[in-house]
């Protein structure tokens, strides 16, 4: 006897060492009538665990709630199995004052038949390693979840098989207290995400709606998406699951300040804000499958990158109806800022009636002043089957947008429509066009910006670059290059980046306010036409006129007047006569045309030069006559001093260098002929002082001898080399 009391004595020992406090089922049956081990006591409980109890659910065990449950926590499973479920008999209420852990392996679930609602109310954090299942997918099979603990509590677990709810409400009591989730979280119900007082703080992973609308309409209720958390209407593997999901802001806040990813809505679903409601977008990716409407709310977006598709083009999905509006900003009393970050248009809507794919008429507070707004994401093709045009309006006069992109994508036709007038800041367009309504065109701030980097060649309309109101500044980005539609002027800044811009007929002028910047062999003015880039000049200060031939061939110039003027630069390729013997010139031709005419400095570039022979000239084309003069060179670069201006070439000559002297009033050399434009009295004498010849005409030399020769015309004596 003693032997076997000293044996028990040593089991509770051990079993109260190994063992927390608290009751653990050992036997598989319902929560009244199982057997229920008590730790403090080491022998079974006479009772069912009550609300100072900690509970304990044991590997290979399953418990069915059959009544009322009041626990302190609760704990399901020891890392193997263990499964505790409702009965689906009744509707069953359980209390767990302190926290939840399902262990890996086990299992908490609603009962597989029976359509009754039970709750759970908890006060603590959940940790699931396995699966936490308050739904099962249905509407019948449900329990509803409240959190109702004071300050944070905390939803996570590693690796969990699944955590879904049907109801979610959170009654806590203020509402900066969090229930912070860390792991995909499923839901769904129509309203049932019920914040009353707390913030849902969505930290990591994504909060997924699997079925109905949700209105956060609690002012105490915060949707908080942040960290790298996520929230979505459909399941991320199954886009066909729950397409019709929208989330309405009526009172409360929703934020998005995350790196992940929020999706919402689908055909006329959407996300929308109302009175007194608050939508802060501030970082990460928000996906609009459907419409962006913020009426008589507050709404911010500054950082995020919102995305609204009115054709989503996954299978299954209903595009938004022809009387809706992709992204509405209207109403009389609310609040829009948009600060930074972006909005995008992905697709045209689907149909040719009232709606819009941009709509701006809010009598409220708009503050539009950075961001950007895109129409379309530059890749999809959604074919619209209303109407050949971009059906996204700008409507609403006195809206500035700081900076619109036009980027659609593959649709042909595709263009932006402006209903009313709008004020930009930086219109960029990729691909696309602009298409008037009622002879609407695109108004520019006054240090407006138009930008052109698409990824084909473009061409310039009256409607982004419009005479009147239109950009300051321009900018050429597009490695297929810009065609200049008709004459324009630029008041501001011509950046030159990639690519080239292409005059044809058409005139350029940067005004005196204005400057070109960038210029260089892979991004310049091409003037293939009777176009001319002018620019002022100021007094003794060098400017480039990054200017070329073709789109192959740049052929800068650079001036330098002594006196203060607007000059018209062109070059072309035909040569306004054959070159004279003795000399080769290069095949492009500038004409240099100043408002006012002085001694100018001029350096020609020629995209390939000619090897010098002998010397190296400009030649001046004058009274159907080049006038040669000799040059300083360097590498590819012409420079010589002119007062008169007309075409000029150049080349390089074999006839020596003294036909860089032969100019007197008027009176020219050009290696071959002394040219006598007036008619004046001249006499040539050879190298001894012999009279050789006089004449009121040209004098051409090419049968006299090699040699000095000296001609006068009265007053002055200049002397020719014939080599």
């Amino acid at each position: 006897m003693k032997k076997q009391f000293t044996l028990l004595v040593l089991i509770t020992f051990v079993a109260g060492t190994l063992m927390a406090a608290g009751k653990y089922a050992t036997a598989t049956g319902n929560w009244s009538t199982t057997t229920w081990y008590d730790a403090a006591t080491a022998g079974n409980a006479t009772t069912a665990p009550t609300s100072t109890d900690d509970v304990f659910i044991n590997d290979g065990v399953t418990v069915t709630i059959d009544q009322a449950v009041s626990v302190a926590s609760l704990t399901v499973g020891q890392g193997v199995s263990g499964i505790l479920t409702f009965d689906g008999i009744a509707v069953r209420a359980a209390v767990v004052t302190g926290s939840i852990t399902v262990a890996t392996n086990a299992t908490f679930i609603v009962q597989a038949t029976g359509s009754f609602t039970n709750t759970l109310a908890i006060g603590g954090h959940i940790t699931n390693n396995g699966t936490f299942d308050m739904s099962r997918g249905s509407s019948t099979t449900v329990c509803n979840v409240t959190f109702n603990g004071t300050g944070e509590q905390d939803l996570s677990g590693t690796t969990p098989v699944l955590t879904r709810f049907r109801g979610i409400t959170l009654t806590k009591s203020n509402v900066s207290d969090k229930v912070k989730c860390t792991i995909d979280t499923y839901f769904g119900g129509s309203a049932l995400l019920l914040l009353t007082t707390g913030t849902w703080d969505q930290n990591a992973g994504n909060l997924i709606n699997t079925s109905g609308n949700q209105t956060l309409g609690s002012a105490n209720g915060v949707l908080l998406i942040d960290g790298s958390g996520g929230y979505t209407n459909y399941n991320s593997t199954n886009l066909n699951a729950s397409l019709g999901a929208s989330l309405a802001v009526s009172a409360g806040t929703f934020t998005v300040n995350t790196s992940g990813t929020v999706r919402i809505g689908c055909g006329n679903n959407s996300l929308t804000c109302t009175t007194p409601g608050v939508v802060n977008l501030t970082s990460g990716t928000v996906q609009i499958f459907g419409r962006l409407t913020l009426t008589t709310g507050t709404s911010t977006i500054n950082g995020a990158n919102v995305f609204i598709d009115p054709q989503p083009s996954f299978t299954g999905a209903s595009p938004l109806s022809g009387g809706s509006n992709a992204f509405e900003v209207s109403g009389a009393g609310g609040t829009f800022n948009f600060t930074s970050g972006s909005v995008t248009l992905v697709n045209p809507t689907n149909t040719a009636a009232a709606g819009r794919d941009l709509k701006i008429t809010s009598t409220g507070t708009v503050n539009i002043t950075n961001g950007v707004i895109y129409i379309g994401d530059g890749v999809s093709t959604t074919v619209s089957t209303g109407s050949a045009i971009y059906n996204g309006f700008l409507n609403g006069s006195s809206w500035a947008i700081p900076n619109l992109v036009v980027r659609s994508g593959g649709l042909t036709g595709r263009n932006l429509g402006l209903k009313s007038g709008i004020t930009v800041g930086k219109l960029t367009m990729i691909s696309g066009a602009i298409e008037s309504i009622a002879s609407t065109t695109v108004t520019y701030s006054a240090a407006g910006t138009l930008t052109y980097s698409g990824a084909g060649a473009q061409t310039s309309t009256d409607l982004e670059f419009p005479t009147i109101n239109g950009p300051a500044n321009l900018t050429i980005n597009n490695t297929n290059g810009v065609n200049l539609h008709a004459a324009r002027t630029v008041s501001g800044t011509l950046t030159l980046t990639t690519g080239t811009l292409s005059l044809g007929a058409n005139n350029l002028t940067v005004s005196s306010t204005g400057s070109i910047s960038g210029g260089s062999s892979t991004s310049y003015i091409v003037t293939d036409g009777a176009g001319k880039l002018t620019q002022n000049v100021g007094a003794s200060a060098a400017k480039l006129f990054p200017i070329g031939a073709s789109t192959t061939s740049y052929d800068p110039v650079s001036l330098t007047p002594t006196t203060s003027t607007d000059v018209a630069v062109n070059v072309g390729t035909t040569l306004p006569a054959i070159a004279p013997a003795g000399f080769n010139y290069n095949p492009k031709v500038w004409d240099i045309t100043p408002t006012t005419a002085s001694s100018t400095s001029i350096t020609l570039t020629p995209s390939a030069a000619i090897a010098t022979s002998v010397a190296d000239c400009i030649g001046h084309y004058i009274n159907s006559a080049y006038v040669n003069v000799n040059v300083s060179r360097t590498d590819n670069s012409y420079t010589a001093t002119f007062d008169t201006f007309s075409p000029f070439v150049t080349g390089t000559t074999d006839l020596g260098t003294s036909f860089a002297q032969t100019k007197i009033d008027g009176v020219s050399f050009d290696g071959q002929t002394v040219l006598n434009p007036t008619h004046q009295s001249l006499q040539v004498f050879d190298a001894t002082g012999r009279f050789v010849l006089s004449s009121t005409d040209n004098i051409n030399m090419n049968s006299r001898s090699k040699g000095i020769y000296i001609v006068k015309n009265g007053n002055q004596t200049f002397k020719i080399a014939l080599n």
